[in-house]
């Protein structure tokens, strides 16, 4: 009796990678004439004259051999590829033969896992898919565009990008983005240098106030007690403030200054007790402050100063006056220098039992 052929659950395709020197190759699913089976190098089909075949009608498959080993790294497939069609056609009353029936089954069993390994490798929605309004048929194909989905995610449809042209598209969105930080970069520092300007303008209406604070403070050592001190402390910090203002106002281009807004600079002043401040803003919103002053009196044997107002920095400046002991003018001593600062105060260098008068200028 004449074995039929078996179709096994295996996939009709195995693929190898070509090592350079193999000829033969096998295939261990069956099939039922030689032109059943199709060889590709890489993704091109090869005519059956470049191989001999062996193995048609055997259950267990056959192999090829070719006439010259395939180039080296070549990816070999084989793959069954059959007719999908009737191979018998059984008549009203006829024989019912079983080699008949046995091969008509094997050939459409072998069709259905042919149709199988073709739908693994097509567009299918996940067995758990549960939108039953979307569809997988393919657009009519455009050249050089993409295929997506559409709003609602539920067709598919040629993007409105022309893909080949994506490259040239983002590269000229990142040289765009490349030249707006680069003009970024410039009006920074453009900005910076003017900060600079306003700076060093600002420095040099402070050593314009210390001028106008020392004649201050020279003037309010000539009270005798300690309300007339007082007195003249508050009508001193009054002058060192209106000498303040004039600097200002004398400053070169201080209004010209980009930084300083379009009407100068704004003030703000506070009196508090033994204290004063006037601080310099460059908007009028008083956010950005350019520079600070700001002075007072401490009595004999103090240690420490409480500015009446915090310095952004530890990098400002102190002038210490010292009154003489007849109390009726009062020194600049270099020796009487600050220490430790910080931006809430600083402390005296050197004791002394006698009344001082300081002023500060810093940012």
């Amino acid at each position: 009796m004449v074995e039929h052929i078996q179709i096994q659950g295996i996939p009709p395709k195995i693929q190898y990678v070509a090592d350079g020197e193999t000829l033969t190759y096998e295939f261990p699913f069956a099939i039922f004439e030689a032109d059943n089976l199709q060889v590709y190098f890489n993704d091109e089909l090869q005519a059956s004259t470049s191989y001999t075949l062996s193995g048609s009608g055997m259950t267990n498959g056959g192999s090829i051999t070719f006439q010259t080993p395939p180039p080296q790294e070549t990816v070999l497939t084989l793959v069954r590829a059959l007719e999908i069609k009737r191979t018998t056609d059984f008549q009203e009353g006829g024989a019912l033969r079983a080699s008949a029936l046995n091969y008509e089954l094997d050939y459409q069993t072998a069709c259905q896992q042919q149709i199988a390994d073709n739908l693994n490798r097509a567009l299918v929605l996940p067995p758990y898919a549960v939108d039953t309004d979307i569809t997988l048929t393919l657009p009519l194909p455009v050249a050089g565009k993409a295929i997506v989905w559409n709003a609602t995610g539920t067709n598919l449809e040629n993007s409105t990008i022309e893909v080949n042209a994506l490259e040239s598209t983002l590269k000229t969105y990142v040289e765009n983005a490349q030249q707006a930080a680069n003009e970024a970069s410039e009006s920074a520092q453009e900005a910076a240098e003017a900060t600079d300007t306003a700076i060093a303008q600002a420095q040099a209406a402070m050593q314009q106030a210390a001028e106008a604070s020392t004649n201050a403070a020279n003037a309010s050592a000539a009270a005798a007690s300690a309300s007339a001190l007082a007195t003249s402390a508050s009508e001193s910090v009054q002058e060192a403030l209106d000498r303040l203002d004039q600097a200002l106002e004398e400053l070169p281009d201080a209004t010209n200054v980009p930084a300083l807004g379009t009407n100068g600079l704004y003030a703000t002043t506070q009196i508090d007790g033994d204290r004063w401040s006037r601080e310099y803003f460059s908007d009028s919103a008083k956010t950005q402050r350019v520079f600070c002053a700001q002075g007072g009196y401490v009595e004999g044997n103090a240690d420490s100063v409480v500015l009446n107002v915090p310095f952004s920095n530890t990098q400002y400046t102190v002038q210490i006056g010292v009154r003489n002991w007849s109390g009726t003018q009062t020194a600049w001593h270099s020796q009487y220098a600050f220490i430790n600062p910080t931006t809430t105060g600083f402390e005296f260098g050197l004791a002394s039992a006698m009344e001082r008068t300081w002023i500060a200028f810093g940012v």
